[in-house]
């Protein structure tokens, strides 16, 4: 989403000595500082809309590039830009978030199911994080077949293929992953989703507009006031 926006409120610094470059310094100003705004409100909306367990690293993920003079590479850039994971990238898989927006569906890595930590299982709580010794990737969960092969047995059929993999883990195809804890009791970790419809709830557009409606103009007027004080 691109919001423009209007600056002739900064023309009245020409009045002042060097009072172009007055001007642009305004102008750039205001709008860093309503770039700023959009960002704190943005990360305020992520702890308000959803169950936030590593907040460090998701407030990292709305960033801000700022409007500026003499950038490196750049030269001078006009606009402020604050977005969801924009930049580099994030290592590993795809940030999810900005599927929030307009409720994407979600399908699986490499065309397979979607796998949802089950609380109790692989999620301690609702507000816990997966521990890292139960990652997917973590349980190396390996494809074999149910019981010992016999001498000149025929192939298995389809649909009974297991993986079994880490701290007594195994993969029913189609339904989820299984840990065998005291007893030989399996309890769910995660179960298996064909597909599943985010929730709209990031509301990161809505938030941006409503945050330039209240501040820019606020913004403008009161750097053009502060220029007048220091050298008018």
């Amino acid at each position: 989403m691109i919001f423009e926006v209007n600056l002739d409120a900064t023309k009245a610094l020409l009045r002042l000595d060097k009072g172009y470059k007055r001007m642009l310094y305004t102008a750039v100003a205001a709008v860093n500082d309503t770039a700023r705004a959009v960002q704190a409100a943005e990360r305020d909306q992520l702890t308000r809309a959803f169950t936030v367990r590593k907040r460090e690293f998701l407030m990292k993920q709305v960033k801000l590039f700022r409007a500026g003079f003499d950038i490196p590479n750049v030269g001078n850039r006009w606009e402020a830009r604050v977005g969801i994971g924009i930049g580099k990238p994030v290592g590993g898989s795809p940030l999810l978030l900005p599927a929030f927006e307009t409720g994407a569906v979600r399908g699986g890595a490499k065309g397979g199911g979607v796998a949802i930590p089950v609380v109790g299982g692989a999620r301690p709580a609702q507000a816990a994080s997966v521990p890292e010794a139960l990652f997917i990737q973590r349980l190396q969960l390996r494809r074999t077949t149910r019981g010992r092969p016999r001498k000149n047995a025929k192939p298995a059929k389809a649909g009974t293929a297991v993986r079994k993999g880490l701290l007594g883990t195994y993969q029913l195809p189609g339904v989820g992953i299984f840990q065998r804890t005291v007893g030989k009791v399996a309890r769910l970790l995660y179960a298996f989703k064909p597909t599943r419809r985010l929730p709209a709830r990031l509301e990161f557009y809505r938030t941006a507009k409503r945050v330039v409606e209240q501040q820019f103009a606020r913004n403008v007027q009161r750097q053009v006031n502060e220029s007048f004080a220091r050298h008018g």
